[in-house]
């Protein structure tokens, strides 16, 4: 059912520096309650990378980057423990994997697509 919403309910066209600040402050905290919502082993994990959770409209991101091979293993072995704590949060996520330099190229995929029997 298409519905025609009034300009006052869609979302501006500009962000201002106070949409910006707002949405940093949710992303924060998105990311503070995915860390503690985490199993302690996910979480030491998580210390050994570079992470971070972006907000758009296509739903959450959560962003790996990789510091070395024995973490790029760790993430891509236990994906589907990441996937479950991470579509907690919002069905539609997606987990984006940068692998350290010189391991191969960034992929992403929908927590929706990572299956337990299929690792």
């Amino acid at each position: 059912m298409n519905q025609i919403l009034s300009p006052d309910d869609l979302p501006p066209i500009h962000k201002t520096p106070f949409d910006e600040i707002l949405q940093q402050q949710l992303e924060r905290s998105v990311s503070q309650h995915f860390y503690e919502h985490c199993s302690r082993v996910t979480q030491i994990m998580l210390n050994n990378c570079n992470w971070h959770i972006t907000i758009c409209s296509s739903g959450l991101i959560l962003v790996l980057q990789c510091s070395s091979s024995g973490v790029y293993w760790y993430i891509t072995s236990h994906l589907a423990q990441i996937a479950e704590q991470l579509q907690t949060f919002a069905a539609d996520s997606r987990i984006r994997i940068v692998p350290p330099v010189g391991m191969g190229i960034a992929f992403e995929l929908g927590v929706g697509d990572i299956k337990p029997d299929r690792l």
